[in-house]
């Protein structure tokens, strides 16, 4: 939620516990006459209620409070210039890799194709093999899933960024584009919820931030260093991460309090 809309929700709740404190005091009233003074014919149901519904609605109100005080942390963290270089790096580094790779693709995939046509028994073929040499079915199968799996590691993550396109050498769609728009679009976007993750994290410990000069980016993009907040300091350190099809930097960043 915004700031704005988090305070629009402190705000009705706290005239949600205004009217029920006014509400209780009027139970007082009514019970300090023995109920013979009850123009809202209140009872002690009414009484139990309203005090249920108070304390709900001060730990509620306690639960805005403390989002509005996250929040505003981190809407005053914001625009750390190192963590946004960091970022900008990584999505220069990341769209570099990929557009290396995609100019790989075309001559890859006939390669691929092209070991693939080795391999053209169909399903009642392969059947009767392993039927009648298990070894010779095993071997087959490995030799098949070994080219399929390196491909797909190599080139399986470019997949959905890639289209058909017609060649006008050839009047064939023969020819390969790269969405190089929606890449830049997920970048952005994954770019910007790292960003969130390293101010709420470096906020949990440190408070808002005062001091980001003793963050430092390495030489292979790394986010490293010393970090200062209102309520303490933090060490920052990016490792990179590994994954399946993952082939370039990928990262995570550690934060620890000092």
């Amino acid at each position: 939620m915004t700031i704005e809309s988090i305070n629009k929700r402190i705000a009705a709740k706290q005239k949600e516990i205004e009217k029920l404190t006014a509400k209780a005091e009027r139970i007082a009233k009514a019970k300090a006459t023995g109920w013979r003074v009850n123009p809202y014919y209140y009872n002690e149901d009414d009484e139990r209620y309203t005090a249920r519904d108070i304390e709900r609605a001060r730990e509620a109100l306690a639960e805005y409070e403390e989002m509005l005080r996250v929040e505003t942390q981190k809407a005053n963290s914001r625009d750390v210039a190192v963590i946004i270089e960091f970022l900008n790096r990584w999505k220069e580094q990341v769209t570099r890799f990929y557009n290396e790779r995609f100019s790989e693709y075309p001559e890859a995939l006939k390669r691929y194709n092209s070991e693939m046509k080795l391999f053209k028994l169909n399903y009642h073929e392969e059947m009767a093999l392993k039927e009648a040499d298990y070894k010779a079915y095993k071997e087959y199968c490995a030799k098949r899933d070994s080219i399929k799996e390196t491909f797909r590691k190599q080139f399986g993550f470019l997949e959905t960024y890639i289209t058909r396109a017609l060649n006008p050498k050839t009047q064939l769609y023969d020819k390969f584009e790269f969405d190089s728009a929606k890449l830049a679009k997920e970048l952005e976007a994954e770019a910007a919820r790292k960003y969130d993750f390293i101010i709420e994290r470096t906020n949990h410990y440190v408070g808002q931030i005062t001091d980001a000069s003793n963050l430092t980016i390495g030489a292979k993009g790394d986010l490293n260093g010393f970090i200062e907040g209102t309520d303490g300091g933090a060490n920052v350190q990016t490792v990179g991460a590994g994954g399946y099809n993952i082939q370039c930097f990928h990262f995570r960043t550690l934060i620890h309090a000092a």
